[in-house]
């Protein structure tokens, strides 16, 4: 149901991100049931799942479960389809490289947004908070290694560790120390995030994790309705 003038700069972009001419209509097919589940335009759900797909690797994504996810945190939280593909390029590669899954990232946007952090905020928010835990020699990896053995996050990741633990364990040794998680972290910007992930918003990212596991076919359920 999509015409020619939509359809040919979509797959021009598509095409220019980088994905296979082979596999290249389908990858149109799985971006337009996105918009069309997520009230938006063709090429805005487009760069959302190839700006997801490319910074976590088609072997990692694939479209279909990028699609699924980035719905699912539209329908756990306070934003859109539109919102979440203009925001995820902030964030996706630096979760990516540090083995970050994808419904983490997800599963947070739910969470801030519907605490009314708007959602280009929430992006740059998880971005400096991933970036801060990850790199070695910050404040917030100091700390993470004294709490977790040694490890730093990209390792406990790789040991079966996930983002969450990751903040909890942050937010329970700053309480064990009389502290904020807030003073952890260099920037507000990621304080922030990980405050709100392990203060008030701890059981609903824990409760939108499990539905982020259950995401598969939510799109299509979507465009049912």
């Amino acid at each position: 149901g999509v015409l020619s003038d939509k359809a040919i700069p979509a797959l021009y972009g598509a095409l220019s991100a980088g994905v296979p001419a082979d596999n290249v209509m389908s990858f149109l097919e799985t971006s337009q049931r996105l918009a069309k589940a997520g009230a938006t335009d063709l090429e805005t759900a487009l760069d959302g799942i190839t700006s997801s797909v490319n910074a976590y690797t088609p072997a990692v994504l694939s479209a279909t479960e990028a699609s699924d996810l980035i719905f699912t945190a539209v329908k756990l939280g306070k934003t859109t389809v539109d919102e979440v593909s203009k925001s995820i390029f902030q964030m996706a590669p630096i979760a990516s490289a540090a083995g970050v899954e994808f419904k983490s990232l997800t599963g947070a946007i739910a969470v801030l947004t519907a605490s009314g952090t708007p959602t280009s905020v929430a992006a740059t928010q998880m971005k400096a908070a991933i970036s801060e835990l990850s790199k070695e020699g910050t404040n917030a990896d100091k700390s993470f290694r004294a709490l977790s053995g040694g490890k730093g996050l990209t390792t406990f990741i790789d040991n079966g560790g996930s983002l969450a633990e990751a903040f909890n364990m942050m937010a329970a040794g700053a309480k064990a120390s009389g502290q904020s998680v807030l003073d952890s972290f260099g920037s507000i910007e990621a304080g922030a995030a990980v405050l709100a992930l392990t203060s008030y918003g701890v059981m609903k990212y824990a409760d939108d994790l499990i539905q982020m596991d259950d995401a598969a076919g939510s799109t299509e359920a979507a465009i049912e309705v």
